[in-house]
């Protein structure tokens, strides 16, 4: 039996808590039994059951932990530790281990590093157990094997991309491993990655912009977080199969080159315009001649494509087409005369009708500029980034945030007044310091100098809804000329032709949106949130 003495041995006959010892003899064994302490009802909500496993044996075996491990000494160690637990309770002393004691060892590999297996003693059979129980029947040696886990890099495929399109990431491993897919990417309108922007505002021709790759560590893995990336955004081609070129009118011989007229062009859904190419000669000589003709879109990140076109150019004196002669024309009979028509009798006079009144002028109602909600953009249980459309004639902004909706004071106030040096076209506010699990309400306002133009609010949840339980709740259908995007959740949508144009530009969605387009195809369905954004092309007869 096991006797005061014995437990006294266990180093909890002086717990924190009060509670029950119990000791129980375990079963197939000679010497050892099973001492749990448990707390009472009192301290059951604050303390957990203490395990050990005791044995009374005299005989004593010592168990080795060899290779780079040491114990509870994780900062000394560069690939991982072990730790050893009796129960749950931690063992340091592993000198003097009485038979039959049953301990867990548990292998902790370091940042980027994993656990492969043990080694036991002199064998070279690898045991993938973790954690392992190891019954002490005799003294022992396990050693612990870590391996380095794969490193991720990431780089650009070109350092210009053309407008309308986003710069192509690869992802490469080393070791040989296949590359992960499920990477991060953010984009930036500065070096040092202050001011986030939204994928599809990546788009002004001539600007530079920054990308930024994350992946966080898994078993396989490293973890993956790059610096700024730089790439330049060029002007997009107009597809040259969407060009109608035009045709131009026929001109005399020494008439400028701008008297002919340019007639029937189009470039499909990109407006612009069709003009002769300035610094070209002026026609001297008759006979067909070839200008170069210019499409200019509307859009400036769109470059202008040229092509020569053929022009008519006529000798003076001469017509298109020889005429006809045309045959004589019969004389017209003389038409009979007119029989006289009876003098109108005269009206009478009527009384004069009063002038109606002027009515006042009626003021005019001042625009209210035109702003969306604020979105939260970035979550975690302690910071937040909240953006906002910038307001046209705004000058400055802030965010106030509130412990709840209805108190005059905030907790605190963030401003923004760089509002001209951004390149996006949404501010960012970064929110920190925010009590974990806790529920905010925030008011976001623009001003003109003090002056207040517009001030929007919604509610900042502890918990937002994530981009991919977003995607799990949509569906995209499409029926002629018409797509149609259904959500159970707030989401941002926009539709983009082939072309680059925006059809379809709308945040907080929900429910069934039917979206007409012009024409059938292919067309870019885009849901965001914030500065994630998932891509989803779709044919439209």
């Amino acid at each position: 039996s096991v006797d005061k003495s014995d437990t006294d041995k266990l180093g909890v006959t002086s717990p924190a808590c009060a509670g029950i010892p119990a000791i129980e003899k375990v079963e197939g064994k000679k010497y050892l039994y099973k001492f749990t302490y448990s707390p009472n009802e009192t301290d059951a909500a604050n303390y957990e059951p203490v395990d050990y496993y005791y044995s009374n044996s005299d005989t004593k075996y010592q168990l080795t932990i060899g290779g780079t491990a040491s114990l509870l000494k994780s900062e000394s160690e560069e690939q991982g530790y072990v730790l050893v637990t009796n129960g749950n309770m931690v063992v340091e002393d592993l000198t003097r281990i009485p038979e039959e004691t049953e301990l867990t060892l548990e292998a902790i590999a370091k940042p980027g590093y994993k656990f492969t297996g043990w080694k036991q003693g002199e064998s070279d059979q690898i045991i993938t157990d973790n954690p392992l129980t190891v019954p002490m029947d005799g003294s022992l040696s396990y050693t612990p094997v870590f391996a380095g886990k794969a490193e991720l890099t990431a780089s650009l495929s070109s350092a210009e991309v053309p407008s309308g399109s986003l710069p192509t990431i690869t992802v490469t491993a080393t070791e040989g491993a296949a590359a992960p897919t499920d990477y991060q990417v953010r984009f930036f309108a500065d070096a040092a990655g202050s001011q986030p922007i939204d994928p599809l505002d990546v788009k002004q021709a001539g600007e530079t912009y920054y990308v930024k790759v994350y992946r966080e560590e898994d078993e396989d893995f490293g973890k993956l977080e790059t610096n700024t990336i730089p790439f330049s955004i060029t002007a997009a081609s107009v597809p040259e199969e969407d060009i109608v070129w035009p045709t131009a009118s026929d001109i005399l011989e020494r008439e400028p080159l701008s008297a002919s007229v340019l007639t029937g062009g189009s470039a499909g859904l990109i407006a612009g315009s069709f003009a002769w190419k300035e610094g070209q000669s002026d026609p001297t000589e008759s006979g067909t001649k070839s200008y170069t003709v210019v499409f200019t879109p509307l859009d400036p990140n769109y470059s202008s494509p040229e092509k020569q076109i053929s022009v008519n150019v006529l000798s003076k004196g001469s017509s298109t087409t020889e005429t006809e002669k045309e045959p004589d024309t019969p004389d017209t009979p003389d038409t009979p005369d007119t029989p006289d028509v009876p003098d109108t009798p005269d009206v009478p006079d009527y009384p004069d009708i009063p002038d109606t009144p002027e009515l006042p002028d009626v003021p005019d109602t001042p625009d209210q500029p035109e702003a969306s909600v604020p979105v939260v953009a970035e979550r975690t249980p302690t910071t937040a980034v909240i953006t906002w459309n910038k307001v046209d004639g705004a000058t400055s902004y802030k965010l106030f945030l509130y412990a709840k909706k209805g108190d005059a004071e905030p907790l605190k106030v963030y401003e923004f007044d760089s509002n001209g040096q951004l390149k996006s076209s949404a501010i960012s506010f970064n929110l920190t310091e925010l009590e974990e699990g806790k529920s905010y309400y925030i008011t976001t306002v623009a001003y003109k100098g003090e002056s207040v133009l517009v001030e929007k609010s919604i509610e900042l949840s502890a918990t937002p809804t994530s981009l991919e339980e977003v995607l799990s709740n949509a569906m995209i259908t499409t029926s002629y000329h018409q797509i149609q995007v259904t959500t159970a959740v707030p989401v941002s949508v926009r539709v983009v032709a082939m072309t680059g144009q925006i059809l379809f530009d709308q945040t907080s969605v929900t429910g069934r949106k039917e979206i007409s387009v012009p024409n059938s195809g292919v067309y870019m369905v885009i849901l965001y949130q914030g500065r994630e954004a998932i891509l989803q092309k779709v044919i439209v007869k």
